[in-house]
């Protein structure tokens, strides 16, 4: 019983901030047109995509590992990040996916990527407008930004993404369209990706 209510005080917790982040916004921001951040380099052949929720447990346990095969493979692979805020359990990633939007119209979306991970537990609008100001963002553009629900549009874009891609849970990886069931295992596959292609490459000398 006591669990029951527990999880249905969650589910109305993430409701009711999900309204909140759907209302019509009371503040005008001037939303600049920056591209979705792209980690790595944006021109390599090796595409991986991860679909995410700054609020979800295993997300932040594989984030160490997504910090490293960016810097082990920063030459091979092109790494994209989607929002999944998986709102019914986790009420504040959805704010939390508005704020790294907000943070990459300031060129620092991937510093509050990691500021979020390293703070899951703390993910209300406060904490979020506190660690804009840790990061060195534009309190006053950062705020607007925020509370206009500027990005809601992208961050509901990617989670129809995850849907047609079959996402269900978070993390989700894909590696060049394929998807990866045990994310333990992408540095291995990236690594046999990236073999795989300088063979070819050789063969064609």
């Amino acid at each position: 019983m006591k669990r029951f209510v527990i999880i249905i005080v969650l589910i109305a917790v993430g409701v009711g901030l999900y309204v909140y982040f759907e209302r019509k916004p009371s503040v005008q921001y001037e939303k600049p047109n920056v591209p979705r951040p792209v980690g790595a380099n944006p021109t390599a052949s090796i595409v991986v995509k991860e679909f995410s929720d700054f609020q979800c447990p295993a997300c932040g346990a594989a984030h160490p590992m997504v910090k490293n095969i960016l810097s082990e493979f920063k030459n091979n692979i092109r790494f994209e990040l989607y929002h999944f805020p998986l709102i019914s359990i986790h009420p504040y990633a959805f704010g939390a996916a508005l704020a790294a939007e907000c943070a990459n119209d300031q060129g620092k979306f991937w510093e509050m990527g990691d500021t979020l991970f390293d703070n899951q537990q703390n993910l209300l609008p406060s904490d979020l407008t506190l660690y804009a100001g840790q990061i060195g963002l534009d309190q006053v553009n950062f705020d607007a930004c925020l509370d206009s629900r500027a990005h809601r549009d992208r961050v509901n874009d990617d989670i129809n993404q995850g849907n047609a891609f079959g996402v269900n849970s978070t993390p989700t990886f894909f590696l060049d369209g394929q998807k990866i069931d045990d994310w333990s295992a992408l540095p291995g596959l990236i690594q046999m990706e990236v073999n795989r292609k300088k063979a070819g490459a050789e063969q064609k000398k």
